[in-house]
């Protein structure tokens, strides 16, 4: 019998944007064992390791990579 750990599961996340106030919503994929060890209090870079850095900050704070262009832009050349 296969092991129910690493089975695949989505989790739909949703999260307020601390910029604009908005609901935002991401579908993340991962193990059973995988969310478990995040509910657990695993830190997000050790339990997910396959999600990139814009979506372990989004499950994390909220901000999007629109909410970062926001509060940080691109500098203008002189």
């Amino acid at each position: 019998m296969p092991d129910p750990g690493n089975y695949l599961s989505t989790r739909i996340i949703k999260k307020v944007s601390p910029v604009t106030g908005k609901v935002n919503e991401r579908h993340i994929e991962a193990t059973n064992d995988q969310w478990a060890a995040y509910d657990s209090g695993q830190l997000i870079q050790i339990s997910l390791p396959h999600l990139d850095a814009a979506t372990r900050e989004f499950m994390i704070s909220g901000c999007t990579d629109e909410d970062w262009e926001k509060l940080y832009p691109p500098e203008k050349e002189a």
